[in-house]
């Protein structure tokens, strides 16, 4: 069987995992099972975030939410002149702290949290064009 997240059992013999270049996890004496991933989240681009930054939010609430450090939330009240660049700096710090768990999903359900819906919206747009 292939298996598929959230857990979807397809059949596929061995002559089609062949084709596709699968190997298997596990074998069936007659098809086999191979598991591969299925709509994997996928990290915010830095663009992306960027273009995220210019819509208003409360940066600390989102930044807080996101679990950036009260230190690094004061460090970047103190170092970021104005609120669009406190907004790009805690979503660009939440990136470099988390990497490729910066997702997509975890942004939007961020601000869906946080009582942003239309940003929540925008966000979940933007996953569909990477």
């Amino acid at each position: 069987w292939l298996q598929m997240e959230p857990q979807l059992p397809l059949l596929i013999g061995v002559d089609m995992r062949a084709k596709l270049g699968l190997q298997p996890s596990m074998q069936h004496p007659s098809v086999g099972a191979i598991s591969i991933p299925c709509c994997k989240d996928l990290e915010c681009t830095k663009d992306h975030l960027l273009e995220i930054a210019s819509f208003s939010f409360d940066w600390r609430r989102v930044g807080r939410r996101l679990l950036v450090s009260p230190q690094n939330i004061a460090d970047i009240s103190r170092d970021e002149p104005d609120e669009p660049n406190r907004r790009e700096a805690v979503l660009m710090m939440w990136q470099s702290q988390k990497g490729s768990s910066a997702t997509y999903t975890v942004l939007a359900e961020t601000f869906e949290k946080l009582q942003y819906g239309l940003i929540a919206e925008k966000v979940k747009k933007m996953e569909g064009k990477n």
